[in-house]
């Protein structure tokens, strides 16, 4: 089975794209594609980025995205971080209670609608 980066560069040259081209035509920068298909992942920023630019990538070039995904973390199983909580269906528990600002100002604005209301509707 080839790697992740072969199946990339393999999908790419089946379809006569040249990096230039699948830079351009994605928006990812030149070096970070090739960074990609070579498997240099310490070339790109963090994991985050390797993520989503494995997915726009994979996608672009008519492969499954996920399944991209899927098979980098195969070859790279340490790849799974806290940071990839953002790929998650389920969020974090503190990102699941109300912050306590939206409550106040939802609150404010029943107020000042009430206020509104008695003032100038009920006259």
């Amino acid at each position: 089975m080839e790697s992740i980066g072969e199946e990339l560069r393999k999908f790419r040259e089946e379809k006569g794209i040249t990096l230039d081209e699948a830079a351009k035509r994605t928006r990812i920068a030149k070096r970070y594609l090739e960074a990609l298909e070579e498997e240099r992942y310490q070339m790109l920023p963090d994991e985050t980025y390797i993520i989503t630019f494995l997915r726009s990538y994979a996608d672009f070039l008519g492969m499954s995205g996920s399944e991209a995904i899927r098979l980098y973390r195969k070859e790279i199983p340490s790849s799974e971080s806290d940071d990839d909580a953002l790929w998650k269906d389920t969020p974090p528990e503190e990102e699941k209670r109300p912050a306590a600002g939206w409550i106040v100002a939802a609150v404010s604005v029943i107020v000042v609608c009430a206020a509104v209301y008695r003032l100038f509707l009920r006259g």
